[in-house]
């Protein structure tokens, strides 16, 4: 059911989380919300709430290019 939802409107529902928000909820979902996490373009990060596992997380799958917002404290 959520493969059959266009990019657009994931977009629009994930500009509603933090970059960890999003990878700890939709990562491995299936593989199109995957795909769609890994072209995705406006994350925005909280250093001050994020745990280190989060960060690591992060890290792993974002390209800087890719943040929109990054907050350090």
């Amino acid at each position: 059911m959520v493969d059959s939802l266009p990019v657009e409107l994931i977009h629009n529902l994930l500009s509603y989380f933090t970059a960890d928000e999003i990878f700890y909820t939709f990562m491995n979902v299936t593989s199109y919300i995957d795909a769609i996490l890994l072209t995705y373009t406006c994350y925005r990060i909280n250093f001050k709430s994020i745990s280190r596992t989060n960060f690591n997380l992060i890290c792993q799958h974002i390209i800087p290019n890719q943040v929109t917002t990054l907050t350090l404290s």
